[in-house]
């Protein structure tokens, strides 16, 4: 189905079976995300909830018991250090099970989790810890260098426990000492599915990145996708690679299947092919959930060291899989890329549901999630005609994953038409219902799976004095597929373009992260403006 016309009885039956899933009555005045996806399994000792492979080859193994019991504790060290119901706790955390330990320690106390990605340079750290208002961090021993700057910056103070077994900063406490000495006794929180359990960033285009008020009902707008696209079930076994500081890490292929029971698997280490082929082998993972960039160089891998006979599903979400990275993967002999669409505010909302592979082609995406009433619409939330592009939009759905943007609430109520949630992503759909995502509207950068704010990246190339003006834009590379362009107008200065080039993408490195850093550098006499003055980011994109 297409457009927004679903039957609302079919709405209603594809959330109440969702809903059965569920513990607890999510409209009841009892409900927690941490209760959910882990208390209620804590009573099965065995039960694997987590397993964390290393570069080294070696594995912990984590069960609902255990990591409700580190929970708990770890809400009792968070209490002992001042902090109350609504106060906010970040993860400056990475692939590691501290994530999911200081996730479940908020939630279940009544506390808001902030998840912070790891690479973020020092600048992009501090915003997000000043507008959150943060009065603890977690922080992995890597990532302290750029907390301690960012706190200088910023005039931040929050409370900073370390994983990790150096302290290098005066004031600052040991993690795991800290929660092994603690007692399991933590703050047991009563709140509502409107609560709000985590404060995610994603960025926009233009000033502060959104702080989307993600409630403790969110999971269960994600649920639909775990079970429909996923097709994750009690003999699954999931290898998540999205890191938690996401959405898609957090609560896609996070919470959503730890509600359901699903053990799941992270790799800690770097990217490298041959190690995540080895994971899903030795780990017999039946779902592969990752980001079409991965895919593009896990194909060779496949193809010569064979698909793992345990592999039954493979799922690419984060940004556009395109035509050419489909068709090459299931040359390999791996089962056919299930392909998924969703943002922050709302959810997963189209994808390759389970029943629909007659009509699955390389690069589009063959239905709408159940639940979702998703259409095509013009920016005043009207359908356009079939077969005309539009910008996907969506009826205000039972569960959805974002209440509102904390920092900028007028934003979040100019995205709304009535009951209709309009997205910047452009889309068509096809005679047989196949949805082809063609763009973001609103000029974000999507490489690697990260959205990239162009404002954050032009920010940065203009700190640097041979650099006049400066525009960010999307580019497809044909090796490396989406990636940063800059084009820049440059000062006169004894730079060369190479060493202006090298130096740019460092600055950008440094001080957005090195997954927003260019790829491809183009100088020019200027930038293409409207008569006010305004960059034309259509433009720029065309620039030969």
């Amino acid at each position: 189905m297409s457009s927004g016309d679903v039957p609302a009885s079919a709405m209603v039956s594809a959330w109440q079976g969702i809903e059965s899933l569920l513990d607890r009555n999510p409209f009841g005045d009892d409900f927690n995300t941490a209760h959910e996806v882990c208390s209620r399994y804590a009573s099965e000792p065995e039960r694997i909830a987590l397993t964390v492979r290393h570069e080294d080859g070696s594995a912990d193994l984590w069960t609902y018991h255990e990591l409700d019991r580190i929970a708990s504790k770890a809400a009792r060290v968070f209490a002992d250090a001042g902090l109350t119901r609504g106060d906010r706790v970040g993860g400056l955390l990475s692939r590691q099970v501290e994530s999911w330990i200081t996730a479940l320690a908020a939630w279940r106390s009544g506390l808001i989790y902030v998840p912070l990605f790891g690479g973020f340079a020092s600048d992009a750290i501090g915003t997000r810890l000043r507008a959150a208002e943060v009065r603890a961090v977690v922080v992995d021993q890597d990532y302290r260098p750029a907390l301690a700057d960012a706190q200088s910056t910023y005039g931040l103070d929050p409370a900073v426990f370390v994983v990790g077994p150096d302290i290098a900063e005066a004031g600052d406490k040991s993690f795991w000492t800290e929660t092994s000495n603690a007692d399991a006794d933590g703050p047991l929180a009563t709140t509502t599915r409107e609560d709000i359990a985590t404060l995610m960033f994603t960025s926009g285009t233009s000033g502060t990145p959104k702080a989307c008020k993600i409630t403790h009902g969110a999971f269960v707008s994600v649920m639909p996708y775990a079970t429909s696209v996923l097709g994750a079930t009690g003999d699954s076994v999931l290898f998540s690679t999205s890191d938690p500081a996401w959405a898609y890490g957090l609560y896609t292929t996070g919470a959503a299947v730890m509600a359901l029971g699903v053990p799941r698997v992270m790799y800690s280490g770097k990217f490298v092919p041959e190690a995540w082929h080895r994971v899903i082998e030795e780990e017999k993972a039946t779902i592969l959930t990752t980001a079409p960039a991965a895919l593009r160089r896990l194909t060779t891998t496949f193809a010569d060291r064979g698909v793992p006979p345990s592999l039954r599903t493979v799922a690419a979400a984060g940004e556009p899989l395109t035509a050419s990275v489909a068709a090459d993967w299931a040359q390999a002999g791996a089962p056919v890329v299930r392909n998924g669409y969703g943002l922050t505010e709302i959810g997963m909302l189209l994808g390759d549901t389970l029943g629909t592979e007659s009509r699955t082609e390389p690069g589009c995406l063959s239905s709408v999630i159940p639940g979702f009433a998703t259409f095509l619409a013009d920016r005043d939330g009207t359908p356009v005609e079939a077969g005309e592009p539009g910008l996907i939009a969506v009826r205000r759905p039972r569960h959805q994953m974002c209440s509102g943007y904390e920092n900028t609430p007028s934003l979040w109520a100019d995205r709304w038409r009535g009951d209709v949630f309009v997205t910047e992503d452009r889309a068509v759909v096809d005679a047989d219902g196949r949805w082809q995502v063609l763009g973001r509207d609103d000029d974000m950068i999507i490489a690697s799976g990260h959205n990239i704010s162009p404002v954050e990246v032009e920010n940065a190339l203009l700190q640097h004095p041979a650099v006049a003006e400066a525009a960010a834009v999307a580019y497809e590379d044909p090796v490396r597929g989406g990636v940063v362009r800059a084009v820049i107008v440059r000062n006169e200065s004894l730079y060369s373009d190479n060493d202006l080039a090298a130096d740019l993408k460092r600055l950008v490195a440094l001080r957005v992260g090195p997954y927003a850093a260019p790829r491809v550098i183009d100088f020019r006499a200027d930038l293409p403006r409207t008569e006010v003055g305004k960059l034309r980011r259509a433009a720029v994109r065309d620039l030969r």
